[in-house]
């Protein structure tokens, strides 16, 4: 693990369009926007890190509709009590969402915490357009839920309850990274099913794969026949058999690496037999007849 963006949490794992973060879970999904919150981090990147020891304090702006203790967190001491224009823009916060931001709370999230940490993406509606660029952190809602009461059990120095509040939130963060791993296993064996049963791969790799070179110029031939019921009139054994036509590595949706190969095989049907007179000979022509079958290993 390595030292987050500012040194109070350490980095757990980083997470990109291609390597789908926790924030990818349905529960996530805007009804309205239908959006992920990973969309709010700049180009989808964002980390999941660990809060170190001594904990760390953020803070948020609120207000209008925008409520005291929401998802969205931001490092730095808001230096007045209320929003600036700078501190709008850094976090793009559109005017549009109502977020009146004339009033300011603190959290105190204590060691071993699970956050979402990573730069603002920018946000724009009709009227505006923020650039964003500030470091945002993202707490999930059923973290989010017993932090909240950890601080009020502190505030009130009821020191159990407030026990009961951290073992409620790593409760949560098991069970949230319970629900994300078999998600992502989904997704991974989703991915995989529809690359390898893309009949168009398929087709294009048997002209243009990089084990091609390998087979004989007859193999290649016989391969690559347009026809669903090849057919050879060589005269020579069924050429029925399994010819690897390519191979490359692919990343998952979990960032896991997987190496394939793709192999055709041409599987003998039967034969058909004709005779025929060709001048004053007769001539009998054996046709061979086979289909062909892609396999992905």
């Amino acid at each position: 693990m390595s030292d987050g963006h500012h040194g109070n949490t350490e980095v757990v794992q980083q997470f990109n369009p291609i390597i789908i973060g926790p924030l990818r879970l349905p529960e996530f999904r805007n009804a309205r926007t239908n959006e992920f919150p990973d969309q709010t981090f700049r180009a989808g990147h964002y980390n999941l890190s660990r809060v170190k020891e001594g904990g760390l304090n953020l803070h948020r702006y609120y207000g209008g509709a925008a409520s005291e203790y929401g998802q969205y967190w931001m490092l730095d001491k808001p230096p007045t009590p209320t929003g600036t224009l700078a501190s709008r823009l850094d976090s793009a916060i559109l005017p549009s969402w109502n977020n009146q931001m004339n009033s300011a709370a603190t959290l105190h999230v204590p060691a071993g915490v699970l956050l979402m940490e990573g730069y603002a993406a920018s946000q724009k509606d009709q009227r505006s357009h923020f650039l964003g660029g500030g470091w945002q952190i993202f707490i999930p809602q059923p973290i989010l839920g017993p932090l909240i009461k950890f601080k009020e059990s502190m505030a009130s120095k009821n020191l159990v309850q407030a026990h009961r509040d951290l073992e409620e939130t790593q409760t949560a963060q098991r069970a949230l990274l319970e629900r994300y791993t078999s998600h992502l296993q989904q997704a991974d064996e989703a991915y995989l099913r529809a690359f390898t049963s893309d009949t168009s791969t398929c087709t294009n790799l048997l002209r243009n794969g990089n084990e091609l070179r390998g087979l004989s110029y007859q193999d290649r031939q016989m391969l690559q026949q347009e026809s669903h019921s090849l057919s050879d009139k060589s005269g020579k054994p069924p050429l029925a058999g399994r010819y690897k036509v390519h191979s490359q590595t692919i990343t998952l949706p979990s960032g896991q690496s997987v190496s394939l190969s793709l192999h055709v095989s041409l599987r003998h049907t039967g034969d058909t037999t004709r005779t025929y007179m060709q001048g004053n000979t007769r001539v009998t022509e054996t046709t061979q007849h086979y289909t062909r079958v892609f396999e992905w290993s």
